[in-house]
């Protein structure tokens, strides 16, 4: 299984995830997310790890492409999550 399929493949899960979330009931949002979006994002951004593809280190759940770094100049991230890197607050 090439790694272009795999990746094809999750970016079409996790899109019917958040299709799912879309149409869930107010009430189920947080739980719709939690259970089923944030899994598919967590298994994409694997996915890209293993590619060797950049993923953002802002969030655990983030999906966006990295364009920069942190502001600490030393991880990537997208421009949402510049001031909120992982790395950075795990170092301390």
């Amino acid at each position: 299984m090439s790694e272009d399929w795999k990746l094809a493949f999750w970016e079409r899960e996790l899109a019917k995830a958040e299709e799912r979330f879309k149409v869930a009931p107010a009430t189920l949002k947080e739980l719709q997310y939690w259970n089923d979006v944030a899994i598919h994002k967590s298994i994409l951004r694997t996915v890209r790890l293993d590619a060797h593809l950049p993923i953002c280190w802002g969030a655990v759940d983030c999906v966006e492409t990295p364009l920069q770094k942190c502001k600490a100049g030393k991880h990537e991230t997208c421009e949402q999550h510049r001031d909120t890197c992982l790395h950075c607050k795990a170092s301390g």
